[in-house]
């Protein structure tokens, strides 16, 4: 499970959470819980499981990401601006109609980088990302999600996806580009935070252990990193 349940959490919901795991998994050991955060460790007892770290969220003020003020954020403003002179682009809120267009996209996205990096960790996270874009593509409006597209020409360039964790924090979960149009990663980021003023800040998830997403999420200069866990049972517990 990428996140843990939600609603009203006990042992017994834990406890069928891995039961549903194990019937998928034919390797029980595999079964697991992220993104645990602190206050929910409780429910995992010690002599029952395993928690392990994992690399926490990055959390921004929205006011940061959209102004981009100071020397710290030159080089952002200076790839964000060379996008808005060099492509002619239409920002819009997402559609259902753009859905398939967005699908083909991720899928160009996932096979560039499969192409580029060699990596088999890397392969199994990105084919990974496709199967959970393509869920959230399809539930978009009844799981609530927001998001906002690029069109450059006529076609989708860019995508991004989130959702509202708290009155405070907003979640953005994917981004998806054309990386031939340079800037549009800045452009979409900011242009997403711009609709988000309501939020004061932007959760921008864990960098899931990879050092180029590392570097690219602490450029933004976040204000806190959440802790997360990784919960799985002992090894006698799951045979």
């Amino acid at each position: 499970m990428y996140l843990p349940p939600l609603g009203k959490v006990n042992d017994k919901v834990i406890k069928a959470c891995f039961g549903v795991m194990d019937d998928y998994n034919h390797n029980k050991r595999i079964s697991r819980i992220e993104n645990v955060e602190v206050p929910m460790l409780d429910l995992f007892p010690p002599k029952e499981f395993l928690v392990r770290e994992k690399p926490g969220d990055y959390v921004y003020n929205c006011a940061d990401l959209i102004g981009l003020k100071g020397d710290k954020f030159k080089s952002k403003r200076s790839v964000y601006n060379y996008f808005i002179k060099r492509f002619s682009y239409k920002p819009m809120d997402y559609r259902d109609e753009y859905k398939d267009a967005c699908l083909v996209l991720c899928k160009r996205w996932v096979e560039a980088g499969k192409t580029n990096k060699k990596d088999d960790f890397y392969c199994y996270m990105l084919g990974d990302t496709l199967r959970a874009q393509t869920t959230a593509l399809e539930y978009f409006f009844q799981i609530g999600l927001r998001g906002l597209l690029v069109i450059i020409d006529g076609t989708v360039a860019g995508y991004t996806l989130g959702y509202e964790l708290n009155n405070d924090m907003f979640c953005i979960a994917f981004e998806v580009c054309e990386r031939k149009y340079k800037g549009i990663y800045q452009f979409i980021f900011r242009e997403f935070c711009r609709a988000l003023t309501g939020y004061r800040y932007i959760n921008c998830m864990d960098d899931s252990g990879l050092p180029n997403l590392q570097i690219t999420k602490t450029s933004y200069y976040p204000v806190e990193m959440i802790l997360n866990y990784v919960v799985e049972r002992h090894k006698h517990q799951s045979i």
